[in-house]
């Protein structure tokens, strides 16, 4: 996660904004800009999809890969009302349906649901979920009561190490998702917390976590990163194993 600390304060320095400015385009504190740029603290996913969203980067480049000056100069570039005003788009606001664990299925029958609430239209969910257990609780997990901005994929757009919705079987399961080829394995952010395992060609209706409501302050990239480098040390080891 250290490049993403690297990147936040080159971005800033390549637009000209001091740390001020740059924390107002984002609803942000100069002080949280601050500790981001000297590796005290790291933003929060939603906080990195924004700003990722906002300069056209991959969130994946600008979280694991330590960007050059000429990397970024072919990104979206401010306008200069922009350096002043904050972007208008981060103000609009959509409704999205809620719903919690027991009308999930009446949502899903009707395409709507009885309850709706306002959110940042970049947050770019569908559905807002009230979570529903503890399996991704922990220092900084997903707490009973915590509401999933949700975004409704394709099977094809999975991604290993991320937090999805499955609905299955007249369920709605939400883990940590790891693919092993066809195989999809429903994990908590304790190691031995299986959820659910299925086929790829079995999956019904999938989201992908957009961003979470809480009142918690949380590093959900650091998790979620954390899981997918023990995945991949993991993998590492059975290919040594396998090829001694």
């Amino acid at each position: 996660m250290q490049a993403i600390n690297k990147n936040i304060k080159k971005l800033r320095s390549l637009k000209g904004l001091n740390q001020g400015e740059f924390a107002k385009l984002f609803d942000l504190s100069r002080a949280n800009i601050g500790s981001y740029e000297e590796g005290r603290a790291q933003p929060k996913i939603d906080t990195a999809t924004r700003i990722a969203n906002f300069f056209s980067i991959s969130l994946d480049d600008f979280v694991n890969k330590e960007l050059s000056v000429n990397d970024l100069s072919g990104f979206y570039e401010l306008k200069e009302n922009e350096i002043h005003t904050p972007t208008s788009h981060k103000n609009e606001m959509v409704s999205v349906s809620y719903v919690d664990s027991s009308e999930i299925r009446k949502f899903l029958l009707l395409g709507k649901a009885k309850n709706q609430i306002s959110i940042p239209k970049q947050h770019s969910a569908d559905l807002a979920l009230c979570h529903k257990g503890h399996h991704l609780e922990g220092k900084d997990g997903i707490s009973e009561g915590d509401i999933l901005l949700l975004k409704r994929i394709q099977p094809s757009e999975i991604q290993h190490g991320f937090i999805h919705a499955f609905w299955n079987n007249e369920q709605m399961t939400v883990g940590i998702c790891f693919l092993y080829g066809k195989t999809i394995e429903l994990k908590g952010i304790q190691e031995e917390s299986s959820l659910d395992s299925l086929s790829l060609d079995e999956v019904g209706k999938v989201w992908r976590l957009q961003s979470v409501i809480s009142s918690k302050q949380r590093n959900y990239e650091y998790i979620l990163l954390n899981n997918r480098i023990s995945e991949l040390e993991e993998t590492l080891k059975r290919f040594i194993s396998e090829h001694k």
